[in-house]
């Protein structure tokens, strides 16, 4: 039997997979929702087994259809980095980037990716917000070209990683608009000893949820962990639920459904420094434009450098 199969259908069924519902993927493909559905009719019928279930979401894959996304996520990579090779023969960057990024500098990776996009126009970034997963472990095992992190999270463990630094964002303290100190301007850590404490959990921000702890029992007091939580809607969530508090870096739009507030807190280091990492083997001609266009904003955010929304190369 000839399988005549189009990247472009495994990159259908690819985004089909990993959203869970065919109406969500045809979206983000720019395409209609019988088209998509159609195009996956087509593949499982070629292929003569069946590749996703319908549940109440929407669908999920089969047993058949795990081992088939894997090996269809190899395949598509392996198709991306040759076409970039051809691109970058021709003295063209053209291509596809794998990027995930910590939830708190969202804002700030959405900013790089605009100005990259508009000088490599050639080029595809697939842009993924950390979920249950350690982004240092995507990158190593090869889910992704590149990562944002949170610089202090790198370590010496990764000896094959590279990492650019860069610059801050700033530590604060965020509360539910019902805290007794919702109306305050700034803390000390030592105020909040008999506080509730919702903290990113140990597989996401392992050395983060350390220097949180860490933090209090310098001011003599070990935290009331009600919660942990792997997104920054899920931990928002959770200081809401529980009327607790956390200590996140400052999101200018966090506050925007009148929720939560930042509060300046004293006793905790400021700066949360964000780094850039990625393979020092990875061969791929994007990534390297995409290291150097970065590298080249960032390239005076050294010492005390705060990213503020009003910085007028950030802005979104």
């Amino acid at each position: 039997m000839d399988l005549d199969i189009s990247i472009y259908v495994l990159k259908y069924f690819v985004k089909v997979a990993e959203l869970g519902n065919i109406t969500n993927a045809a979206e983000e493909l720019y395409i209609t929702q019988p088209t998509l559905s159609r195009q996956v009719a087509n593949l499982e019928a070629l292929l003569q087994i069946p590749l996703f279930r319908r549940v109440k979401s929407g669908v999920e894959l089969t047993e058949a259809g795990r081992k088939f996304y894997d090996n269809a996520k190899k395949l598509i990579a392996a198709y991306d980095e040759f076409m970039a090779h051809v691109y970058d023969a021709r003295g063209l960057v053209a291509g596809t980037l794998f990027t995930a990024h910590h939830n708190s500098c969202q804002e700030l990776v959405i900013s790089f990716n605009k100005r990259f996009l508009r000088e490599y126009q050639n080029v595809n970034i697939r842009s993924r917000e950390q979920g249950e997963t350690n982004l240092l472990d995507g990158v190593k095992g090869g889910d992704y070209h590149a990562v944002f992190i949170y610089q202090n999270e790198i370590g010496k463990r990764h000896k094959q990683l590279s990492h650019l630094h860069l610059g801050n964002m700033r530590n604060m303290l965020l509360v539910s608009t019902e805290s007794e100190f919702a109306d305050r301007e700034s803390i000390s850590l030592g105020e909040l000893k008999e506080q509730k404490f919702v903290l990113p959990s140990r597989l996401s921000s392992p050395h983060r949820y350390e220097e949180i702890i860490l933090g209090c029992e310098e001011e003599g007091f070990s935290p009331e962990i009600v919660s942990t939580a792997d997104s920054l809607l899920g931990i928002v969530t959770e200081v809401v639920r529980y009327n607790a508090v956390t200590i996140l870096p400052y999101t200018h739009n966090l506050g925007a459904g009148g929720q939560v507030r930042y509060i300046e807190l004293e006793d905790f280091p400021k700066a949360y420094p964000l780094a850039l990492v990625w393979r020092t083997d990875t061969d791929n001609p994007v990534l390297r434009a995409y290291v150097e266009f970065i590298r080249g904003l960032t390239r005076e955010n050294e010492g005390d450098f705060i990213y503020t929304p009003q910085d007028e190369r950030y802005l979104l």
